[in-house]
C-alpha cells in the first residue's frame, strides 16, 4: 500500500482533472450558460480560475479520505516533510487541472470531452504505475514516464515520502506542463 498510495492519489487527480472538469465546462457550453456568462465582464480567467478553485478543494477533500484510509487501514505513513508533499500536491494537482481545463476550452461537446479524457487516462495511468509497478517496467518505459504528468506526478509523491523533497527535474516537468497547457486553456477559450 505504501507504493500504491501515491498512484491512487493521482488516478484521483486525474479523473477530477480528465473527466469532471472538463464534463462541467463543456456541458455549461453545450447548455449556453457560458455564452451567458460572456456578456458580463466575468472574462475567461475567472470562469476557468473558479473551477481551478473548485475542483482543487475537490482534491483536498480526496487526498485527506486517502491519506487518512491508507493510514487507518493498512498502516501507510504520513509524510514526514509536509512542505515537500504539499509542492508535489500543489504542482500535481495544478498541472492535472491544467490539462483539464485545456481540454475543456478547445471540446465542443461533452462525448468529445469524455472521449478524450479517457484517451489520455489509461495510456498516462499506465505510466504513473497503476498496471505494472514503475520498478518493474523496463528502463526505458519508466524514464519516459518520468516525462509525462502523472508518471512525474507520482514520482513527486513519492519523492516526498521518501527523501521529504521532490526532484527539481520532476518539479519543472510539472510546472512546464502546467504553464504550457494553463497559458492554452486560458488563450483558447471559447464561449460558444
Amino acid at each position: 500500500m505504501d507504493y500504491y498510495t501515491p498512484v491512487v492519489l493521482v488516478m484521483s487527480f486525474a479523473l477530477l482533472a480528465l473527466f469532471i472538469t472538463p464534463g462541467y465546462l463543456v456541458g455549461y457550453r453545450e447548455k449556453g450558460i457560458l455564452r451567458r456568462l460572456s456578456t458580463t465582464p466575468v472574462g475567461p480567467a475567472r470562469v476557468l480560475i473558479a473551477q481551478l478553485v473548485v475542483q482543487m478543494t475537490t482534491a483536498i477533500v480526496t487526498t485527506v479520505l486517502v491519506l487518512g484510509t491508507a493510514g487507518l487501514l493498512w498502516g501507510v505513513k504520513l509524510p514526514s516533510n509536509v512542505g515537500g508533499f504539499l509542492l508535489a500536491f500543489l504542482l500535481s494537482v495544478g498541472t492535472l487541472l491544467a490539462i483539464g481545463l485545456f481540454l475543456a476550452s478547445v471540446l465542443s461537446t461533452t462525448k468529445a470531452a469524455t472521449s478524450m479524457g479517457s484517451a489520455l487516462f489509461f495510456p498516462l495511468m499506465f505510466f504513473a504505475g497503476l498496471y505494472v509497478p514503475r520498478e518493474l517496467m523496463p528502463a526505458a518505459v519508466a524514464t519516459i514516464g518520468d516525462f509525462t504528468p502523472l508518471g512525474a506526478s507520482v514520482l513527486a509523491f513519492n519523492d516526498a515520502a521518501a527523501s521529504g523533497s521532490p526532484s527539481l527535474t520532476t518539479l519543472a516537468v510539472l510546472a512546464a506542463y502546467a504553464v504550457v497547457f494553463g497559458v492554452a486553456a486560458a488563450r483558447l477559450f471559447r464561449w460558444e
